[in-house]
């Protein structure tokens, strides 16, 4: 699994994507990862992340349509 860069804040312990949402809720933050299966939070540890869900059958993960990755910003445009 390829784990997600999240941003901590030190004072409420909330996760945030961006950096700058982040530090104007809390000054103090940490950068963690997160594995992207399960939602685990590792700290600094990517390793741990990467090898978090290795065991889970791929086709047990659901299944993201592309009407969902758009709408997230994910999608990849073929040229």
């Amino acid at each position: 699994m390829n784990p997600t860069l999240k941003y901590l804040c030190n004072q409420c312990d909330d996760l945030h994507d961006d950096a700058y949402e982040a530090i104007e809720c809390c000054p103090q933050i940490s950068e963690v990862y997160s594995c992207e299966h399960c939602k685990e939070v590792f700290g600094p540890n990517k390793e741990a992340a990467e090898n978090c869900c290795d065991d889970v059958d791929p086709d047990a993960l659901p299944i993201i349509s592309q009407a969902e990755l758009e709408a997230n910003g994910q999608l990849r445009l073929c040229a």
